[in-house]
């Protein structure tokens, strides 16, 4: 099988799976779609089930946009790959949709595509960061990663069903200056315009506690 041959065959799977989900997603429906013989698509993957997991890989992992590997200014960077990030996730939200309301039924075939490389990369950029002193050092990495993965997650997949999520660009910076002051991000030429980047002074009104959030008016 060729390389475009086989992008073909995984892009129709997923095309498939976000339209009918695992049940309308029949290996001769695949093999019409994607002009092959269906005897082809057992002779590379097996069966239905392993190429239905490459098929969820590849569409989560196309075209990901990546963070360098040595921070320089960290609020330039993860805002302009968060945006890319929910477009990326936006591009694709039938199959989100479909893979979060098949995935109690499929947990086995469809968890890889949960564990992903966005994960990793943003792991790796934090992890960086972290070393470099450009961040608090005690914020679990993991944790932080989740955080902002599932916020821009959430936005991307139900911001056009849900009226309480605002849409992209008024959404994802608001976001992500919230989650950078919660980590304790120091400042570069993206930091707000108040110079903090990190936590904002505590102040009597919150108990003495540092404010993460940003207001309105920041």
């Amino acid at each position: 099988m060729t390389s475009d041959l086989k992008i073909k065959l995984l892009n129709v799977t997923a095309q498939i799976f976000a339209e009918a989900g695992y049940r309308g997603t029949t290996t001769r429906r695949i093999a019409q779609d994607a002009g092959i013989n269906e005897v082809t698509i057992f002779r590379h993957y097996g069966s239905k089930d392993a190429l239905i997991q490459a098929a969820m890989q590849h569409a989560w992992e196309a075209e990901l946009p990546r963070l360098p590997e040595v921070p320089g200014d960290p609020h330039a960077e993860l805002l302009e790959w968060s945006f890319a990030w929910y477009d990326h996730v936006h591009s694709r939200r039938a199959l989100h949709r479909k893979l979060m309301g098949e995935f109690e039924e499929h947990p086995d075939i469809l968890r890889p595509a949960q564990e992903c490389t966005d994960v990793r990369i943003l792991e790796g950029y934090l992890f960086a960061l972290r070393d470099q002193g450009q961040m608090d050092a005690s914020v679990v990495v993991r944790a932080a990663a989740g955080m902002l993965l599932g916020a821009l997650h959430a936005a991307a997949t139900f911001g056009d069903m849900l009226a309480e999520i605002p849409p992209r660009d008024e959404a994802v910076a608001p976001m992500v200056a919230i989650w950078l002051r919660g980590i304790g991000a120091r400042g570069g030429a993206g930091a707000p315009a108040d110079g903090h980047g990190a936590y904002a002074p505590a102040d009597e009104r919150t108990g003495g506690r540092a404010d993460v959030g940003v207001s309105a008016n920041a």
